[in-house]
């Protein structure tokens, strides 16, 4: 599934997968909302013609950027980086469309010996949990056999699993809230350069741009033990998984994070975010603050909003002024 993947800050993006037609913009009636104001209400729109992507500028006040030149109309390709107005956004295709290698049910009990084997040799793998903690912290063992296979170094492994017990332990115990009968789903996908985790939760998600924001705040390790001991999301994991892997996606609504992890310096070489300098501006630095998410004013995905004066309100490298 085609998707364009929004720049919210250093190293954090969201997904948004594409329908048939989108309209993005700033007015509430856009199909994906962008709060800025060089964005204008109806900026650009995105169409599927056949197998492709068509991305055509709908008289916007600053102008629509396809891997930084402006256009009137372009078609998409893997990899392309969009400029609206002051956002970023990445196209790209879902890495997790096709159907797993192995498939491994621990809601049933223990892996055999055949099952484990078949674990370890896979590239691709879907683990299902329940929401326990026992179970989860007993399978980390047979994914360490399972990564040792792949492209990373051991340190680069380590901090992978670091990054994967932190996206479990909240899944099973704040989206799942610890329920029995809730599945926790991990996708593991390893290739020659990178390893790709999925973690999903059966919860209603949560804003992560808050959390995000309260864990880069001074009173963070208070403020996350506080909400930890009443059973609240903080901050604090976010912050570990980020320093953990090259780059943490969130769904919009919270209940689903991707983990990427790439081999040494693939990630600031060889992918789109490192050769374009995606999270080096300072729209995107570590000081960005993020705010609380506007209320939803889309089919189903609510609004990315960085800070007005980090965001670059006004006139920009561009010349951009306020959008329509």
């Amino acid at each position: 599934m085609a998707q364009l993947k929004i720049l919210v800050a250093n190293n954090v993006v969201e997904s948004f997968p594409l329908d048939d037609v989108v309209v993005i913009g700033r007015g509430e009636g856009s199909d994906l909302p962008l709060i800025d104001a060089t964005v204008s209400r109806e900026h650009a729109r995105i169409e599927r013609r056949g197998n492709a992507w068509l991305l055509t500028d709908l008289g916007s006040a600053n102008g629509t950027w396809v891997n930084r030149a402006r256009v009137s109309s372009a078609t998409l390709r893997e990899g392309d980086v969009v400029g609206i107005g002051n956002r970023v956004l990445v196209f790209t295709h879902e890495e997790l469309a096709a159907a797993p290698q192995v498939t491994v049910d621990f809601r049933t009990g223990a892996l055999s010996p055949e099952a484990t084997a078949a674990v370890v040799a896979a590239r691709d793998v879907l683990v299902l949990y329940p929401s326990s903690e026992d179970v989860i912290e007993g399978s980390y063992e047979v994914l360490r056999q399972m990564l040792d296979g792949g492209p990373l170094a051991p340190e680069e492994t380590e901090a992978l699993l670091t990054a994967i017990r932190e996206a479990l332990s909240n899944a099973w115990r704040h989206g799942n809230r610890a329920r029995s009968d809730a599945t926790v789903r991990l996708r593991t996908i390893a290739n020659a350069d990178k390893v790709v985790c999925t973690v999903e939760d059966e919860g209603a998600g949560f804003d992560y741009r808050e959390a995000l924001r309260r864990g880069r705040s001074l009173d963070a390790i208070d403020a996350a033990r506080e909400r930890y001991m009443t059973g609240g999301m903080g901050g604090l994991g976010i912050m570990l998984m980020l320093r953990s892997v090259d780059l943490v996606e969130y769904n919009a609504s919270g209940n689903r994070v991707v983990l990427t992890k790439c081999r040494g310096d693939f990630f600031r070489d060889e992918t789109v975010y490192g050769t374009f300098g995606l999270f080096d501006s300072s729209a995107l630095s570590a000081d960005t603050t993020i705010q609380r998410a506007s209320p939803f004013t889309g089919p189903g995905h609510p609004t990315v909003h960085l800070d007005p004066a980090v965001d670059g309100e006004g006139e920009g490298e561009e010349g951009v002024t306020e959008g329509a």
